[in-house]
């Protein structure tokens, strides 16, 4: 019964939603939470932590105990935009802000059914400029557009 509990999706989604909320308790240990009339900066990361670890383990027992849908193969779109996310992050601090936008652009097109390389191309083009125009000009935050060569 307990190897056809784990062949479910919510049992897999709940300890998901678990793992994720006990490593953002672990990763923000260190930050001060204070109390509910004067809180700090783990205060909130804290609380959705929490909320996030309560209903993985509510999915999770759902999961265990009711019949649910079966995981019938594993789909690798879904971490192509985890893995145009992680992309992005590395690229804004040493590519800049717009080859940043063109990566996290066109990979996470790549997890999508269909690509279109002349929507990929307006995107990009109108989320560089969005970009640009919300975080250097109104912003003020002037992180560095291009790459340092």
């Amino acid at each position: 019964m307990l190897q056809r509990a784990f062949r479910r999706q919510d049992t897999w989604a709940g300890l998901m939603f678990l793992g994720v909320g006990i490593a953002a308790l672990w990763i923000g240990r260190d930050y001060p939470t204070g109390t509910a009339t004067s809180m700090g900066p783990g205060f909130f990361p804290d609380l959705l932590s929490f909320l996030l670890c309560g209903i993985g383990a509510l999915v999770t027992l759902r999961g265990l105990i009711a019949d649910g849908e079966k995981i019938t193969g594993t789909a690798l779109r879904p971490f192509l935009v985890l893995v145009a996310v992680a992309l992005f992050a590395l690229a804004v601090t040493s590519g800049g802000l717009v080859p940043a936008i063109v990566v996290l652009t066109v990979v996470g097109a790549c997890a999508g059914h269909e690509f279109r390389l002349r929507e990929v191309a307006a995107l990009t083009l109108a989320l560089a400029v969005f970009s640009v125009a919300v975080f250097d000009w109104a912003l003020g935050m002037h992180l560095p557009l291009w790459p340092a060569w």
